[in-house]
């Protein structure tokens, strides 16, 4: 039985003096296996955290003083109580009309030293998870009213904020490419100046040193520039985003910090650059464009 998040449409979180509420009508999928609620408590002997497959419950149930979940599902209805990552309460409730989810958690103090946070923290974070799930509806409550973050486009709309400090040189180039299970959701354009700028998220997170998945976007991108004879000093720089998504994904180092599937740079690189190759075929004005564009540079006269 698969115990997962299915994102729906909405979620919203708010924040009181107990803890944070958070209601979805998304349903989380639970299982009991082996005398286990999953996702929410697994054993390390039985395999390492970077085999699993959404071990984010069993660090909020391990972290939290006190974790309730209760899960209407189409079929089922769940609820399960847990204190300091034990399970105390776990019941089969009788099937709900109403499907979606509940959970209300509150960090340990004998962990955290530090947990009154920055309502900005919050908002943040859901402000980015806007752009990474188009079309589902955030909202946040830290007592002053709801407020929203929602993107129809989320990735295009990234992008747009992202390269606002940037004089872009043409439209962006907005692609989705796809091959069996992966998935590169990127956009690019050049700008004004010589340095390139990029981003990289793997299945809507950040593994903050890299991995293959980022060497193989880098390459695409030193790839596109060779293609359009930018100059290899002082030509147009890249903005470029890039979201993968790669159910197959290995993590290694920190928690999400490095991805280390191998073969994974040869396939994004292939992946991208035949999508890139196409577009630039069946877009000649664009292409057109790229190759005009050039970094800003003071006319000689201005020099003497």
């Amino acid at each position: 039985m698969p115990y997962r998040l299915a994102l729906e449409r909405k979620i919203a979180i708010r924040l009181t003096d107990d803890g944070f509420h958070l209601e979805t009508d998304a349903e989380i999928r639970i299982a009991k296996i082996d005398g286990l609620i999953r996702p929410f408590e697994h054993s390390f002997r039985d395999a390492p955290i970077k085999e699993m497959n959404g071990f984010v419950g069993i660090i909020l149930g391990s972290l939290s003083e006190r974790l309730t979940v209760d899960s209407r599902q189409t079929d089922q209805h769940f609820f399960l109580e847990m204190k300091q990552g034990k399970c105390t309460t776990f019941e089969q409730k009788p099937q709900s009309s109403t499907l979606g989810t509940t959970m209300c958690f509150a960090p340990d103090t004998g962990i955290f030293e530090q947990t009154d946070l920055s309502s900005e923290v919050f908002h943040s974070y859901f402000r980015r998870l806007s752009y990474l799930h188009s079309g589902i509806e955030f909202s946040i409550n830290t007592g002053d009213g709801d407020i929203v973050y929602f993107h129809e486009d989320g990735v295009r709309d990234m992008f747009i904020a992202m390269s606002t400090p940037y004089q872009l040189m043409h439209e962006p180039v907005c692609l989705v490419a796809e091959e069996d299970d992966l998935r590169i959701e990127f956009a690019l354009a050049c700008h004004s100046w010589s340095n390139d700028v990029t981003f990289c998220f793997m299945n809507n997170g950040r593994a903050v040193k890299g991995g293959t998945h980022e060497d193989g976007f880098l390459e695409t991108l030193t790839w596109l520039k060779q293609e359009m004879d930018f100059p290899e000093y002082g030509g147009s720089g890249l903005i470029a985003l890039a979201c993968f998504h790669y159910p197959n994904v290995i993590y290694e180092g920190c928690i999400k910090d490095y991805v280390g599937n191998k073969g994974l740079k040869k396939r994004v690189h292939n992946l991208m650059k035949a999508k890139l190759q196409d577009f630039l075929v069946d877009n000649p004005a664009i292409k057109k464009r790229m190759l005009q564009s050039e970094r800003f540079l003071f006319p000689e006269i201005w020099n003497d």
